[in-house]
């Protein structure tokens, strides 16, 4: 284990990403500028490491914005990208936008900013192609500090910045846009989930922006804790409504016929689900022991592969 300063004497460092590409890791980080969460004005650093963990070189991205914040970074082909969104504000208004960072292995970083408002760091995104399909609570460009927003929307992207589309679904039980968890599929297709008093919805808006209309089903499950989609349906750890000893399920969910089913792989306690274009891991704990699946799919699986761990 390495310990690494906050750069620039900065408060404290959030780990937001990670991506591996060649012979280096580089994760993305906020850094924050102020002690005071209050006033905390927010960094966006990336940090390159080799593969023993030597801190290799670190930067800050560049913009504009009194604060900025990273949602993801981004890794396809040797393209590295960061998406991320800033804010500034005045006495009555807050104001955001969106930037979309791509740097080589020398953090030589090109930013387009999209001045239109931005999605928050809770967003779900994929990069499919040349295009960034993103979906959560979306930040209006200007808002006074007096309102709330409880904007949802899906959006695609141009990788070089500009909306190509976005879409709203409309979610009838749900009054505040942090209680739908979205997943975005391999193909570029999003899905928007929420829950209320044991029904649970579900909307699917293909990767052309089309939304179908939302489908609707029992389940004993509630809270989303992971989601996440691939070619061959939804996979996401739910949490039970009745609480009990297991409180976290892995389940995968098939959009076409708004069914759930619940999946062993992942040991008494599934903590975590995610899924490239080619396969799907997964992580929990069992007995004391870390639990680690994988798969091409959420029917077969390698099988668990157990290790020795903490909690």
């Amino acid at each position: 284990t390495k310990k690494i300063a906050p750069p620039d004497s900065t408060a404290n460092v959030s780990a937001i990403a990670c991506a591996l590409q060649g012979n280096h890791l580089y994760v993305l980080a906020n850094p924050d500028a102020q002690r005071a969460m209050a006033n905390s004005q927010s960094l966006v650093y990336v940090y390159k490491f080799a593969l023993n963990g030597e801190l290799l070189k670190q930067a800050a991205i560049p913009v504009g914005a009194r604060s900025r914040v990273a949602i993801d970074l981004l890794a396809q082909g040797d393209k590295l990208t960061v998406l991320g969104y800033g804010k500034d504000d005045d006495a009555k208004n807050e104001y955001y936008n969106m930037f979309i960072t791509s740097f080589d292995e020398a953090l030589a970083f090109q930013t387009r900013v999209l001045k239109d408002g931005g999605y928050s760091q809770y967003s779900a995104v994929r990069q499919v192609g040349n295009h960034l399909h993103i979906g959560g609570e979306f930040l209006p460009k200007s808002i006074s500090k007096d309102d709330l927003p409880l904007d949802y929307a899906i959006s695609k992207i141009k990788q070089g910045g500009g909306y190509l589309w976005s879409t709203r679904p409309k979610h009838k039980f749900v009054t505040a846009s942090d209680n739908i968890a979205t997943a975005v599929g391999t193909d570029g297709a999003a899905y928007s989930l929420s829950q209320n008093r044991g029904d649970t919805s579900l909307i699917a808006v293909d990767a052309n922006g089309t939304a179908a209309p939302a489908k609707t089903y029992k389940s004993r499950f509630c809270k989303v804790k992971t989601f996440t989609g691939d070619a061959r349906g939804l996979l996401a750890i739910r949490e039970s409504c009745a609480g009990g000893k297991r409180k976290n399920t892995l389940v995968r969910i098939d959009p076409a016929a708004a069914t759930e089913q619940p999946l062993d792989m992942l040991g008494a306690e599934p903590a975590f689900v995610t899924t490239t274009q080619t396969h799907w891991y997964g992580v929990g704990a069992s007995a004391g022991k870390l639990t680690l699946a994988f798969g091409t799919n959420v029917q077969s699986s390698s099988g668990p592969v157990t290790a020795a761990g903490t909690r």
